[in-house]
């Protein structure tokens, strides 16, 4: 629940739905803590700015698969980061113009 939210949250049944919602003014829209949301936002070129907080622990033996298993090859440019504690650093990126859908370009060795 939040103290500062002013409109209801939207239930978003579409693609298209959420393209028209990215045109409309205001705050950008936002997706916390849904990670098979933002996956298939990302496979459809819908991200804006992806921000991965770093958290420094290694989980080897219990951690699950990748978090970004499955998505295409994404260039992105770092626009911004933020060591948030002594431990926790934001990044964030948004994808990179020269990105086409599903495929980055790499560079040769």
């Amino acid at each position: 629940m939040s103290r500062t939210r002013t409109t209801p949250a939207r239930l978003v049944k579409s693609t298209d739905e959420i393209r028209a919602l990215k045109e409309e003014p205001g705050d950008p829209l936002r997706s916390v803590g849904s990670l098979s949301l933002v996956k298939n936002l990302a496979e459809l070129r819908l991200v804006d700015r992806l921000r991965l907080v770093v958290f420094p622990q290694i989980l080897g033996a219990t951690g699950r698969e990748p978090i970004l298993a499955g998505l295409p090859d994404i260039d992105l440019e770092l626009v911004d980061n933020q060591v948030l504690d002594s431990r926790l650093v934001l990044l964030e990126y948004r994808p990179t113009s020269r990105t086409a859908v599903g495929t980055a370009s790499r560079s040769q060795a």
